[in-house]
């Protein structure tokens, strides 16, 4: 693939990079990237932009990551919360009754 496929893939990525950081602000589940195929290697005068996006790529996964925690924290606690299945036993015998 030529240079300008690589900056049109840099391109993408950044704004799918500012999409998913907008989903997870919303509290929506972010749409991952996907490159496309046969890029070949990256040009040598593309590596710098190709790290920045690394290093926001990175942010937005720790992002991701804290979030799924959350979820995963909240989900526990409902499960605890939630009644247990069935009918609940009777506590107390009324034998006078």
């Amino acid at each position: 693939m030529t240079a300008s496929s690589w900056e049109a893939c840099l391109r993408d990525l950044a704004a799918s990079l500012a999409a998913q950081r907008q989903a997870l602000d919303d509290g929506a589940v972010p749409v991952p990237f996907q490159p496309p195929a046969g890029l070949g290697p990256l040009p040598r005068h593309l590596v710098p932009r190709a790290l920045e996006l690394l290093t926001e790529s990175r942010e937005v996964e720790q992002r991701l990551a804290a979030a799924m925690t959350g979820v995963r924290r909240h989900s526990d606690v409902a499960r605890r919360l939630r009644p247990a299945a069935g009918p609940t036993p009777a506590r107390f015998v009324d034998r006078t009754g």
